[in-house]
């Protein structure tokens, strides 16, 4: 892999800022998919059962969890904008 690298660069050193971009957006992403996910399960918990309170904890749980990402994602952005 790193001579298919060196290969195409012509044997010059990449960017390693790249990289490390690279790394905090995939980052991102990977929190914006989770925050997704835990939005639509909490939506999901609102379907009409007989047992209403059965789900009230994950209610809480997908929450808790989506606004963790979405914290973690505004620090990645902040870091990002102060470099």
């Amino acid at each position: 892999m790193i001579g298919a690298a060196s290969a195409v660069t012509g044997g010059r050193p990449t960017n390693a800022g790249n990289h490390e971009a690279n790394c905090r957006c995939s980052g991102e992403i990977a929190f914006l998919v989770v925050v997704g996910f835990c939005g639509f399960g909490f939506l999901a918990t609102f379907e009409p059962t007989d047992n209403v309170s059965q789900f009230f904890a994950f209610r809480i749980g997908y929450a808790v969890i989506a606004l963790g990402c979405m914290v973690r994602v505004g620090l990645l952005i902040a870091i990002a904008v102060c470099k």
